[in-house]
């Protein structure tokens, strides 16, 4: 949901400007100005058009969840990490 409401914001933004680059102030995360960047490129096409080739970039796998139980592997194994390794914080007891 979070993803739906940032991404409406950026279209308001745009829509507002008349898909002109807008303020820093206006868009000020980095990442909302670089996804802003790409339509306002594009903002002398058709909206299919757009659509067609901003979908070349999507990544709807990086929204997909998992259910797995994962295990935890320390750096210092003799497995090592491997590109299914999830890298997390690992809590540590403070004694005094």
């Amino acid at each position: 949901m979070q993803t739906f409401h940032e991404g409406m914001r950026i279209v308001q933004v745009l829509v507002a400007r008349d898909f002109n680059m807008p303020a820093d102030a206006e868009l000020p995360n980095p990442m909302h100005r670089e996804v802003a960047r790409i339509y306002v490129e594009r903002r002398e096409f058709m909206v299919q058009e757009v659509l067609d080739a901003v979908a070349l970039f999507a990544q709807p796998e990086l929204l997909d969840t998992s259910t797995e139980q994962l295990t935890s592997v320390g750096f210092d194994s003799p497995r090592g990490a491997e590109t299914s390794t999830l890298l997390a914080p690992t809590p540590t007891l403070w004694t005094d």
